[in-house]
């Protein structure tokens, strides 16, 4: 398959595990859909964008760098942000690289 597909694919599962406690938390359709979607963009950049870097590295920096203007917006909670932005991003790296 292709990386792109596996890193979409990547993407809506991380962004279903990173809303789940967002929806018990109530905080909100609008805040839910953005999260979801961020991680479904992400695991399409990761699969798509040609850089000269290992896979899970390519998932850190993109989820990083995607995560800086969601950062921006919330005012706080800033703490889970970092780490589901670290963790899943070097985890849809690493699994897009390695099913691709």
């Amino acid at each position: 398959m292709s990386a792109v597909f596996i890193g979409t694919i990547l993407g809506v599962i991380f962004g279903i595990i990173d809303v789940a406690p967002m929806i018990f938390m109530k905080t909100g359709l609008r805040a839910d859909l953005s999260a979801f979607v961020h991680w479904i963009v992400i695991g399409f950049l990761v699969g798509s964008v040609d850089l000269p870097l290992p896979f899970f590295a390519k998932g850190l920096l993109i989820s990083t760098i995607t995560a800086i203007p969601i950062l921006l917006i919330v005012s706080s909670g800033h703490f889970p942000i970092i780490i589901s932005t670290v963790v899943f991003g070097l985890l849809i790296g690493f699994l897009t690289g390695k099913f691709s």
